[in-house]
């Protein structure tokens, strides 16, 4: 057992590190101008971020992907969705024998950011981790206090409480998260996408797992959530463990934002991610008025 959590645990590690890919990482996610145009079950993303973990429940990796969609009109706001990516031979919706469920933590995502201050790289385009999220401390000591609370048959609602009461000590001194939102991944649905499949894989299928609007004005779309999948394994009646390649409580984690698609010209960081042709017409303007320099 002390060898089954070590290697889980060194999973789990690999699985907070991991860093985003933008549109232009993926194999299909169209960029005209340098704005994603990628359009999912009917819907345009104006930027996407996609994040990718090891599970016991998939031989290839599975994987997360966030979207931003701007508002239309004055009576939208802003979007994001995540999805969660898995290949066609993995049955998302019917894993009997496994309980699982998203964290997003929500309540701490403004505060968030890959780009801390004095760095001079902008927001919008900068991939980042947990540990630069969050901290390295901090994402040890979450994953340790995760994996201990996550238990065969835990509800994942109660688990999501449980943490949000009680942060490690390394991550936050406000004494709480503040909201952590759990959502369940067992029968998840796959989405439809055509010309864009906006995660590392053409092959896999799109769950839609979560849409979160913009609850108040700031720039949400540099927001960095970090995202917790826990992966449960359930008793039978009997009393036996069930796995689909499951012996322990699994937890991953990633810390989420949409990444801007920079080019050879421009870096779209506004805060606000443009999605017309009137957009970035203002900004080549603007350019040429005060004379700055091309971007490298």
């Amino acid at each position: 057992m002390a060898g089954i959590l070590t290697a889980a645990t060194l999973a789990l590690a690999s699985g907070a590190m991991a860093q985003l890919l933008n549109c232009a990482e993926v194999p299909q996610c169209p960029i005209p101008n340098t704005l994603s145009q990628c359009r999912v079950d009917g819907r345009l993303m104006t930027a996407i971020g996609v994040g990718n973990f090891s599970s016991a429940i998939s031989q290839s990796p599975l994987t997360w992907t966030v979207t931003y969609s701007m508002a239309l009109d004055a009576t939208a706001v802003d979007e994001r969705r995540y999805y969660l990516g898995y290949p066609p031979e993995l049955d998302i919706q019917a894993l009997p024998s496994v309980s699982s469920c998203a964290l997003f933590f929500t309540g701490i995502e403004a505060g968030l950011s890959f780009v801390k201050d004095g760095d001079t790289r902008q927001k919008g385009p900068t991939p980042g981790t947990c540990d630069d999220a969050l901290g390295t401390t901090c994402v040890a000591d979450l994953m340790k206090q995760a994996q201990g609370l996550a238990t065969s048959n835990q509800d994942c609602t109660t688990l999501a409480q449980m943490l949000q009461v009680a942060p490690p000590t390394s991550c936050t001194g406000a004494g709480n998260w503040g909201n952590i939102v759990a959502m369940p991944l067992n029968g998840s649905t796959p989405v439809q996408t055509t010309d864009c499949h906006p995660t590392s894989n053409s092959t896999y299928e799109l769950a839609s797992v979560a849409l979160f609007p913009e609850l108040f004005p700031h720039d949400y779309f540099n927001d960095v959530t970090p995202l917790m999948t826990v992966f449960m394994p359930s008793a039978n009646d009997t009393g036996d463990t069930v796995t689909s390649g499951l012996s322990v409580p699994e937890v991953h984690l990633n810390c989420m934002k949409p990444l801007n698609v920079v080019s050879n010209y421009q870096v779209v960081d506004s805060g606000t991610v443009p999605g017309t042709e009137i957009a970035m017409a203002l900004v080549f303007l603007m350019v040429g008025l005060q004379g700055l320099s091309w971007l490298a």
